[in-house]
């Protein structure tokens, strides 16, 4: 069965040994379009495993949350899966935490896109790399098999726009253990309130657990306000 065995033959470099394993898990390759531009590029998302080439002490890897979510690693309790467009502030672990360490759901997952069928993730991890601490966006192509496509990687306030303007999501807020990213669907950008979510264990469901919450302001200029508002 070739789902046992893997083939070595760089035995002095540990990134090969975990990306051969994570085919016997079910992984394909991470490749990238960088900003949607349509150039695939094979092994090239410099965040993962499974992109491989870009190990170094300097920048370590993990397995993306597409991957993560495909192999079933992550339980349905610990992501966010949109599924129907209900903007939102998502708090999120960081993706390379242990699933029983993470506070908060470990990635948002928007699934699936009407005009082509990919599903779209959002994450973050806090390892020691140049994409450390910033919101990592990926998508998942429809056909099966197909390699994870890593897109860009968000700054505080900055924001990824789908190619069809179906939705956008901002790098919102972080903190020592969790960062918070800001999904909104709709005409994008334009005026749009969005709630604030805090977590609970409940599939599709972040409810807020408090009896007030900030109320935030969408801009055309990206700019963010906050008022106070009772829950409803």
């Amino acid at each position: 069965d070739d789902n046992c065995r893997v083939w070595i033959n760089t035995c002095e470099r540990m990134d090969v040994f975990v990306h051969e394993l994570g085919h016997n898990l079910g992984m394909s390759h991470a490749s990238s379009d960088y900003n949607d531009m349509g150039n695939i590029v094979t092994y090239g998302d410099p965040t993962a495993f499974m992109g491989n080439k870009w190990f170094s002490a300097k920048n370590q890897l993990t397995f993306n949350a597409v991957h993560k979510d495909t192999t079933k690693w992550i339980a349905p309790n610990q992501l966010y899966n949109i599924t129907d467009q209900h903007s939102g502030l998502y708090q999120v672990s960081p993706i390379n935490v242990m699933p029983q360490n993470a506070k908060f759901p470990l990635f948002v997952c928007i699934w699936k896109h009407p005009d082509t069928g990919d599903a779209y993730y959002f994450s973050y991890m806090t390892l020691n790399s140049n994409y450390s601490m910033k919101t990592l966006v990926h998508r998942l192509p429809p056909t099966p098999g197909s390699p994870s496509v890593y897109i860009t990687s968000l700054s505080i306030g900055e924001t990824y726009v789908d190619p069809y303007r179906r939705f956008s999501a901002t790098f919102y807020t972080i903190d020592s253990d969790s960062m918070t990213i800001s999904v909104n669907f709709g005409c994008v950008p334009g005026p749009t309130i969005l709630e604030l979510y805090s977590y609970v264990p409940k599939l599709n469901s972040p409810i807020s657990e408090f009896n007030q919450f900030p109320e935030i302001t969408w801009s055309n200029t990206s700019q963010i306000s906050q008022t106070i508002g009772e829950e409803v």
